[in-house]
């Protein structure tokens, strides 16, 4: 084992530190975040002060160096030595695969720029995650999709991805579909249909009722709102807080539509 070197026991291989020469880093993997931030970038050079500057963690593959965390720094050394060389001290990690690179990019600390949590289901996705795998099957067999981006077009978009990643974790897999499908098949895949707040709304909902409610009679009665009303509806209620005010909500509109086979009220609150 080389001087200064450690194995990685969470991620396989070695750990060594070297000096390496900006222009021979790669950046752009897949796994790491889709859009860099601009006012980050340019304070680092503003402020830049090489005992700030910290260490840039890289993947060693096949006599190439791809950087794991620091885009940024990598990004604003480059503008500051756009025609000088300029050798950063880097944290290279030999020895692990592609996949391995991809999940400890997701799960580095970042205290200065956090990865979205797109960018991060990203990452995950990247490094086969069982659960990120999942969720991207569950999308793609609905027609969903997540996108970073909330000043896109069409419909059968979801932008809170964190509010997916953690229906996800909390509810079984065949209730986590069948939450998403009772959204899609009610409102068509409407945008609006997957604001946070009716996404919630409609899993507390569901965790609640789960073999107490028809699939049929709650899309039907879905069908002769529109999500916007769950969500002032939500809105209003002062009585209580949090996710019961949406829930609550669906619970009015399940009933209206439904009045002769009304749900009694049984949420906590």
């Amino acid at each position: 084992m080389k001087k200064g070197m450690k194995n990685s026991s969470d991620y396989g291989g070695n750990i060594e530190g070297r000096k390496l020469s900006i222009h021979e880093l790669v950046s752009e993997q897949r796994y790491q975040r889709g859009k860099l931030n601009q006012n980050v970038i340019n304070s680092i050079v503003r402020n830049f002060d090489p005992h700030k500057l910290g260490v840039l963690k890289v993947w060693h593959h096949r006599g190439r160096y791809y950087v794991i965390d620091g885009q940024h720094r990598l990004t604003a050394l480059r503008m500051l030595y756009s025609n000088r060389d300029y050798h950063v001290l880097c944290e290279v990690h030999n020895d692990i695969s592609y996949e391995q690179a991809a999940r400890y990019c997701a799960e580095q600390d970042r205290n200065k720029t956090p990865f979205s949590p797109y960018d991060k289901y990203n990452a995950l996705l990247e490094a086969k995650d069982p659960a990120a795998m999942e969720i991207q099957t569950t999308l793609k067999g609905l027609g969903l999709c997540f996108d970073r981006s909330r000043d896109g077009s069409g419909g059968n978009v979801i932008h809170c991805v964190k509010t997916v990643c953690d229906l996800h974790k909390q509810n079984p897999l065949p209730d986590f579909q069948n939450i998403l499908r009772l959204i899609k098949e009610s409102w068509g895949g409407n945008r609006k249909a997957f604001d946070n707040k009716v996404i919630r709304g409609v899993a507390l909902f569901h965790q609640t009722y789960k073999g107490m409610f028809s699939n049929n009679r709650f899309i039907e009665a879905m069908r002769r709102t529109d999500p916007p009303e769950i969500i002032r509806l939500g809105n209003s209620d002062y009585s209580t807080g949090g996710d019961l005010r949406y829930a609550r909500a669906v619970l009015h509109y399940y009933n209206k539509g439904n009045p002769r086979d009304k749900l009694q009220y049984r949420f906590d609150g």
